[in-house]
């Protein structure tokens, strides 16, 4: 079943759905720092496996995304 089912057949969401969709943009927004938090985290992880050119360190950890101790 549609969330918001007059959009879904095409039609303008009413005033109620409207309401609706405007609750969820706070925590669509929140889920989009989420994950540029976890990107930013990976990239951290990513530029530890290399020099400062950017180039792999260990190319098969790199490849394998495995950290080497």
């Amino acid at each position: 079943m549609p969330i918001y089912p007059a959009f879904d057949k095409g039609q303008p969401l009413t005033a109620t759905d409207q309401l609706a969709w405007r609750q969820h943009i706070p925590a669509l927004s929140s889920a989009a720092d989420g994950i540029r938090q976890a990107f930013d985290a990976w990239d951290a992880v990513s530029d530890s496996f290399c020099d400062e050119d950017g180039w792999p360190i260990d190319e098969k950890g790199y490849a394998d995304g495995k950290v080497n101790p």
